[in-house]
């Protein structure tokens, strides 16, 4: 026979995001929400960064334009 019990879980769900660059808010239910850019990587050896460091930063659309447009590339489907 399985015995079970009920145990209450708390976890954190994520509701909303801000820029760090603008620290604009964005809601789930703004559509911008899924044009976020999240940035997460551990930094390699002689990086910029710093060797071996955590490096995380979400941007919004409008932050992200204005910091690569100059020198992105663009195409349509």
């Amino acid at each position: 026979m399985i015995k079970t019990e009920q145990k209450q879980i708390q976890q954190d769900i994520e509701v909303a995001i801000e820029c760090d660059r603008c620290k604009k808010l964005y809601s789930k239910d703004n559509y911008a929400y899924q044009e976020i850019l999240r940035i997460d990587f551990t930094a390699g050896y002689l990086s910029a960064f710093g060797d071996g460091y955590q490096v995380q930063c979400e941007l919004c659309s409008d932050c992200l334009h204005q910091l690569i447009s100059d020198f992105c590339r663009k195409s349509e489907y």
